[in-house]
């Protein structure tokens, strides 16, 4: 999973470099709200500003994972939700490019799989939750 949401990230960071393939297909993709695709990979919904992504954007990945984050200067930076295409979530900060802090990993029902302690976008801790699933309810998050 670690792997999938760096690449992930990664792999979104580079849809901002400007490509012979990549277009807007929809509304102002320069200084308003726009759908942007790259190479047929992915698709972003959001604000820009001056070119770049800035505010609020949603990047759909192929495989139907996506990421939801603010965008400032074409990169997300702070709080971000990423959902892969299985439907489990990664709430997490972005600083400077990197995963930072801790996040909190759910599975698709919305129940806590994990707590992650992130720095430089590498894990550094996890902590699983100490009862059993059933027992969980109080911590499911509608």
């Amino acid at each position: 999973m670690k792997n999938l949401i760096i690449s992930s990230l990664l792999f979104s960071f580079v849809f901002f470099i400007n490509s012979l393939t990549a277009q807007c297909v929809e509304g102002d993709c320069i200084n308003g709200k726009g759908v942007y695709i790259v190479k047929n990979e992915m698709i972003f919904t959001g604000y820009f500003s001056n070119g770049e992504p800035s505010g609020k954007g949603i990047i759909h990945f192929k495989n139907g994972s996506r990421l939801y984050a603010r965008w400032h200067n074409g990169m997300p930076e702070g709080k971000s939700i990423f959902v892969d295409s299985n439907g489990f979530k990664l709430y997490h900060i972005i600083k400077s490019n990197q995963i930072q802090g801790i996040s909190i990993f759910k599975d698709p029902q919305g129940y806590i799989a994990a707590g992650l302690l992130w720095r430089d976008s590498e894990i550094v801790d996890i902590v699983l939750p100490i009862a059993p699933k059933p027992e969980r309810e109080n911590y499911k998050f509608l």
